[in-house]
């Protein structure tokens, strides 16, 4: 397995930092949707959907090693940094994402301060979106549930002239 935990590309083996990652393939079979559902697969992690007291369902509660903070305020960092393709998501309110179109999840336990430039002081999650290949791809699924919740994806890409690819994502949940 290939990481970069360390902002190098490293196998997961060689690697001294406590890290869990998750292939895109092992997101599908597991059913993994969004950031709240990675806490039942990783050791440690603790994710609530909402924060008790922001009364945002998409303010992220996150706990690594017991160490985090409910606190969604702005003027406040969260004690585990989210990163998304390498840019931090500085604020609890929005840090539930959706996992469409991700190549693999990251998390790393542990301060990451020199690594990721702030004072991840539990730890940090990164998401990695998939990289534009140079041949053209397609993917998408359909899903159903309890209270009539609907749920659909979608995501294109491929070369888009020599050297240049592009990709789409979309997803609409009722």
């Amino acid at each position: 397995v290939i990481v970069t935990a360390r902002r190098v590309e490293e196998n997961a083996q060689d690697i001294p930092v406590a890290v869990s990652s998750f292939s895109a393939a092992e997101l599908r079979e597991s059913i993994i949707a969004d950031l709240s559902d990675l806490s039942g697969k990783t050791p440690h992690l603790e994710l609530d959907f909402s924060a008790p007291i922001s009364g945002a369902s998409s303010a992220a509660a996150v706990y690594l090693r017991g160490v985090g903070q409910v606190d969604f305020l702005l003027t406040n960092d969260p004690a585990v940094g989210i990163y998304l393709d390498g840019v931090y998501i500085s604020r609890a309110l929005g840090a539930v994402l959706s996992l469409v179109d991700v190549e693999r999840v990251e998390i790393l336990r542990g301060p990451q301060g020199t690594l990721y430039g702030r004072n991840s002081l539990a730890g940090a999650v990164k998401l990695i979106t998939r990289t534009p290949e140079d041949e053209f791809w397609a993917d998408g699924s359909v899903g159903y549930g309890n209270y009539q919740t609907q749920k659909y994806t979608a995501s294109v890409g491929g070369p888009l002239m020599d050297g240049l690819g592009g990709s789409v994502a979309g997803l609409v949940h009722k």
